[in-house]
């Protein structure tokens, strides 16, 4: 369901639960309730993975310009603050509430591209779904899979369809 859901976007996630499961609210209450959730979750619990960190500041010390594509707005993002400050990592964010479609069309990809000054062969996406390693690929970027804490992530798959796959931000040397 995760992936399903992933690939929708917020509204359209919302609009397959209310069909799947005869659900008596509107989409917007639906967004409305996970924003909530993700909010909280992301004030409480959500920090950046292991090494992510430290490889996004080897690419900002390098004059590499790093850009966010995420479906999650900006109300959640700002949830983080307390603990992780995007804007220290980040040159640009992109949310899924600045463009029309979800990951399964390459506007989120282009925009953060276009938002760094980057021609989209000239930028590395890292993904861990793989409706956004496919359509960062047939828009022209290069791709990289990264393992997440899904247990339901196919690995194999998403290895098969990226440019490059790391099991972890730790696996990438610095130096």
């Amino acid at each position: 369901m995760h992936q399903t859901l992933a690939t929708l976007g917020f509204t359209g996630g919302a609009l397959w639960c209310i069909e799947s499961y005869g659900l008596d609210e509107t989409a917007e209450e639906i967004c409305d309730e996970w924003n909530r959730i993700g909010a909280a979750l992301y004030a409480d619990r959500v920090y950046l993975r292991p090494g992510a960190a430290e490889y996004i500041s080897a690419l900002r010390s390098a004059h590499i310009p790093v850009a966010l594509a995420t479906t999650n707005n900006r109300h959640v993002l700002s949830s983080m603050r307390p603990h992780v400050n995007l804007g220290e990592f980040f040159d640009a964010v992109v949310c899924s509430d600045d463009v029309e479609n979800a990951k399964d069309k390459p506007d989120i990809y282009l925009e953060a591209a276009r938002r760094i000054n980057a021609m989209s062969a000239t930028c590395l996406v890292f993904e861990d779904l793989l409706v956004g390693i496919l359509t960062a690929r047939n828009a022209g970027f290069l791709t990289c899979a990264v393992r997440c804490e899904d247990p339901t992530q196919d690995m194999g798959r998403l290895d098969g369809a990226a440019n490059l796959c790391i099991e972890d931000w730790t696996s990438i040397h610095l130096s």
